[in-house]
């Protein structure tokens, strides 16, 4: 017997699911009920979660008895053996009702990994829910009971029988003018002003011009010794020299002027800060953190416990050189599925930093390990970041999904979603060596410098 009909089967056996879930085969990532090529027909009077144009109290009655009997065949569905990770997806199916009273939409089920938590699988399901609705044009609210997961079904069941969905209003929307056309604009009229006082300019005596710089001119010649009190150029009620000046009529310079305005220049040599500051870019394990965003992707196999404590150590000695500053971070272990510590690029500070250092201090080594599922997982939420971000990958290379990636290197670069991103690699030769030549030793190095180099990264820093 097929998946498909499996899950049919189970669809149509389990008590109030039939309504408002999809039923049809298995898509590509592994979702249940919604397939692009097989979409189903939401039109029967009995079919989907009700949703009314008009807003009364009676139609909002049947719109929470439709989502407290959906939140139910949930829970129901992940009560079954093979199915305990079960949760809403963001694909659903909309129609109108056949009365145009309003919609109707049912809902797309997918199998997470990281699901079998009660309380994350609430999470998530609230969150498809809400926004399959938004996107069917309608809004949700919620007074009286403010959704928490950690309420449990119960207390999901109960905001649903508070929650009030009513049609988005539509108004026109006024386009706000873009940056480039603000900055056209602005240029405009600043060269219209500028125009504007060319004629005024050209009419002004030459008597009544601002000639400030050349008095600034004239006492800057004094300090250097280079004219005299009875020099035809201290003239106060002189603005411009008579005559082109004779510079074999001017005294001798002042050497000790010269000297004190020499004091006064900044010195054209590198001083000692400059070479502090290339020096401290180098912050973690021998590399720079070039952004204001990173990640930290750390393999936790058997094979880099001997490195562990240096990089927890390295870890939190960055988190606090970092503190006060504007940074986006987060840190994700990988054997073979990724665990990431804040489940997203988060805003630096002490809360963030607590919980960080709390996830490293419980990281537990052993496992096969996958790069490919982690950056996948890392691409996720680098592309929902939106910023330039730096991936710092430690490992030691002893990876089966690597040779995969080199054979289509374009794969890694679409997982960042078009986000741009610096690539880093780190190996434990390196941790223990960070001042060692960053060439690939060996064939895990290689492998891994051929990774970096195809999707526009480095192995280790760059060489001095």
């Amino acid at each position: 017997m097929n998946t498909e009909k499996s899950f049919g089967e189970i669809l149509r056996e389990t008590k109030n699911v039939t309504p408002y879930f999809i039923s049809s085969d298995f898509s590509r990532q592994n979702k249940l009920g919604f397939s692009s090529k097989k979409r189903e027909s939401t039109g029967s009077s009995i079919c989907g979660l009700r949703l009314f144009f008009e807003d009364n109290l009676s139609y909002q009655r049947q719109t929470q008895e439709d989502l407290c009997f959906l939140i139910l065949a949930l829970e129901n569905l992940r009560k079954i053996k093979g199915y305990e990770n079960l949760v809403i997806s963001s694909d659903f199916v909309v129609a109108t009702q056949n009365d145009n009273a309003g919609k109707r939409v049912r809902f797309s089920l997918i199998q997470k990994e990281d699901t079998y938590d009660e309380q994350e699988a609430i999470r998530i399901s609230q969150q498809n829910l809400v926004r399959s609705i938004e996107k069917s044009h309608f809004r949700v609210t919620s007074l009286e009971h403010e959704f928490s997961p950690e309420k449990g079904w119960l207390g999901f069941q109960k905001w649903a029988l508070s929650a009030q969905v009513s049609p988005k209003r539509h108004f026109p929307k006024i386009r706000r003018p873009s940056f480039w056309t603000m900055m056209t604009l602005l240029s405009l009229f600043s060269l219209l002003s500028y125009c504007s006082s060319i004629p005024s300019l050209l009419n002004t005596p030459w008597k009544d011009l601002d000639l400030s710089p050349w008095e600034n001119l004239e006492q800057t010649m004094k300090d250097l010794g280079l004219t005299s009190d009875n020099s035809p150029t201290s003239d106060s009620n002189s603005k411009l020299p008579d005559s082109s000046p004779s510079f074999s009529n001017l005294p001798d310079a002042d050497p000790n002027a010269l000297k004190n305005l020499a004091d006064k220049l900044p010195s054209s040599e590198p001083s000692n800060s400059a070479n502090n500051s290339s020096q401290k870019e180098k912050d973690f394990l021998g590399i720079s953190i070039e952004v204001d965003s990173f990640i930290i992707l750390l393999d936790v196999s058997t094979s880099m416990k001997p490195v562990l404590g240096q990089i927890r150590k390295e870890t939190q000695r960055l988190l606090e050189k970092r503190a006060g500053k504007k940074t986006y971070v987060n840190i994700m272990t990988y054997t073979d599925k990724p665990t990431s510590a804040l489940r997203g690029l988060k805003i630096l500070n002490d809360k963030t930093t607590k919980r960080l250092n709390d996830f490293l201090r419980k990281i537990r080594i052993g496992g096969e390990t996958s790069l490919r599922s982690c950056l996948i997982r890392a691409g996720t939420e680098i592309g929902k970041h939106r910023r330039k971000t730096q991936v710092i990958i430690l490992t030691d290379g002893k990876d089966i999904s690597i040779p995969k990636m080199l054979e289509n290197p374009k794969q890694v670069v679409d997982m960042f979603r078009r986000t741009p991103y610096i690539f880093r690699v780190i190996t434990p030769r390196l941790i223990l060596n960070p001042k060692a030549k960053p060439r690939a030793n060996g064939e895990y190095e290689k492998a891994l410098e051929h990774l970096a180099e195809a999707v526009g990264g480095r192995l280790g820093a760059l060489e001095e």
